[in-house]
C-alpha cells in the first residue's frame, strides 16, 4: 500500500475578492463590463507534517489573503491579452479593444494581470502560483491547489505538483 498523505483546505467566506472584468472572445465579441463575489479555496496535499500538521490554518489562510487583497475592489484586466491594447498613463488606464471599444479608468482602480485572460481559469492559475511562490521555501508540499468561484457552482481550480 502507498504511503498516504494529509490534504489541508482553506475555504472561508472571508478569503476572497470583489473585482469587475470583461472577457474577449476568440471572434473579437466582448463582455460587458461585469463584476463578481470571487471566493478563493487553497489545498495542499503532503506527505510530511510539522508537529502533526502541515500547515497552520490561520498561517495559509493570512498568505492567502495577502496575496489576493491586491485584486479586491479592481477592474482586472488581462495585460497579456492578444486583441486588448492597455496604456498605463500614470493617473488612468485607457483600454482599447479589438472591436473599437475605448475605456479610461483612474489607475488606482486598475489591477493589469499578467495573464491572457481574466477568466476564473487564468486568475487560479495567478493565484497559486503566486501563494506557491510564498511558501514553497517555508513548507514541503507534493500537490498544491487553488480554486476561484465566480458565482455558487461556477468554480475553476489551478493544481501544481505531482
Amino acid at each position: 500500500m502507498d504511503e498516504g498523505k494529509y490534504l489541508i483546505e482553506v475555504s472561508k467566506e472571508s478569503v476572497g475578492f470583489c473585482a469587475s472584468h470583461f472577457l474577449v472572445f476568440k471572434s473579437g465579441r466582448r463582455e460587458r463590463i461585469h463584476g463578481h463575489n470571487f471566493k478563493v479555496r487553497a489545498g495542499i496535499t503532503s506527505s510530511k507534517t510539522d508537529c502533526g500538521m502541515v500547515m497552520d490554518f490561520l498561517e495559509l489562510s493570512k498568505e492567502l489573503k495577502d496575496v489576493v487583497a491586491p485584486l479586491d475592489y479592481k477592474m482586472l484586466l488581462a495585460g497579456d491579452h492578444d486583441s486588448l491594447e492597455i496604456q498605463n498613463l500614470g493617473k488612468e488606464v485607457i483600454v482599447k479593444t479589438q472591436d473599437g471599444e475605448r475605456f479610461i479608468f483612474p489607475e488606482d482602480d486598475v489591477c493589469i494581470l499578467p495573464i491572457e485572460e481574466t477568466t476564473a481559469e487564468c486568475l487560479a492559475r495567478y493565484i497559486a502560483e503566486k501563494l506557491h511562490k510564498k511558501l514553497s521555501g517555508v513548507l514541503a508540499m507534493d500537490r498544491f491547489c487553488v480554486s476561484v468561484e465566480e458565482m455558487e457552482g461556477h468554480s475553476a481550480s489551478y493544481m501544481l505538483g505531482e
